[in-house]
């Protein structure tokens, strides 16, 4: 299984919540996405202000 941080690129803080936000490096396989959830990591789709979705990751605690 792929660490976590060969999965996820950093791109930013959720100002919301402080929390860093990222996103996958690389398409998310169901092992990937599954790595992802069992070490804490939630997704958010965020919408910028171009109208391009965004699927970014935060650590749930």
């Amino acid at each position: 299984m792929n660490n976590i941080d060969n999965l996820l690129e950093q791109v930013g803080e959720v100002q919301a919540t402080c929390k860093t936000a990222y996103r996958l490096r690389m398409g998310g396989s169901q092992q990937a996405l599954q790595a992802l959830r069992a070490k804490g990591y939630v997704y958010k789709l965020v919408v910028l202000t171009t109208g391009e979705e965004l699927k970014l990751w935060v650590q749930a605690n």
